[in-house]
């Protein structure tokens, strides 16, 4: 969630971990300032007013056209600054759970436009991502089933279906590795959190014994020395 607009941070009221809900304030900017600015933005606006009623009511045609000039520019003022109190008030885009924000500690700084503020990550909806090595990645296919267990609670599994696997490799510690992206079966649990690690097992068919254990050493063997 980013700053809207330039400003000092008001009032914070989550911490990371915290849960929030959909429409629940988690921060508010510094009003102090926009209140000033829209309470003189609407007595600018009201005094233009009058003087253009008392222009025209004298016919004084022009000064009723200035002042008319004036009170529209000080009602599009008004409007702004309105706009912007209500975004001063950062609310929660839905459910989920605030995994980066260390703003208690800046109460009161300021803060420039289009700066992450804090991130919330949903908890409904969760979906694993697996990191596959490149010799592994032709036996995996949309619509497989697996299991994952995580660091945290290895003695519990969770199912997952494969929904997609992405076409290009990235590269993660020091490896090529290809994305898999899975939807759990199961959950969320209370104790789930955004970015637990673990390990997990994609069913990739029936294989003898020996071509499980021997097939990355035949493979490394064709590549490096049987290559014509």
């Amino acid at each position: 969630m980013p700053a809207p607009f330039e400003g000092y941070l008001g009032k914070v009221d989550f911490r990371e971990g915290d849960q929030v809900k959909k429409g629940e304030m988690v921060l508010r900017l510094d009003q102090r300032e926009l209140l000033l600015q829209e309470a003189e933005a609407l007595a600018d606006s009201e005094r233009f007013r009058n003087e253009a009623r008392s222009a025209l009511s004298q016919n004084r045609l022009a000064e009723m056209r200035s002042a008319a000039s004036q009170a529209e520019q000080a009602e599009a003022k008004l409007q702004i600054t309105r706009m912007k109190l209500a975004q001063s008030e950062i609310r929660a885009p839905y459910d989920g759970m605030i995994v980066e924000s260390d703003l208690h500690e800046r109460l009161g700084r300021p803060i420039q436009k289009g700066e992450v503020l804090f991130r919330i990550a949903k908890l409904e909806g969760s979906y694993g991502e697996i990191h596959v090595e490149q010799e592994d990645i032709g036996a995996v296919r949309a619509e497989a089933r697996g299991r994952l267990a995580f660091a945290s609670r290895p003695e519990n599994r969770f199912g997952f279906v494969v929904e997609r696997v992405h076409p290009a490799a990235v590269m993660k510690d020091n490896k090529n590795v290809f994305l898999v992206r899975v939807k759990l079966e199961e959950g969320p649990e209370s104790w789930w959190r955004p970015g637990m690690t673990g390990v997990a097992k994609i069913e990739a068919g029936r294989r003898p014994l020996a071509w499980i254990w021997s097939r990355r050493a035949l493979d490394h063997i064709r590549l490096k020395y049987l290559w014509w």
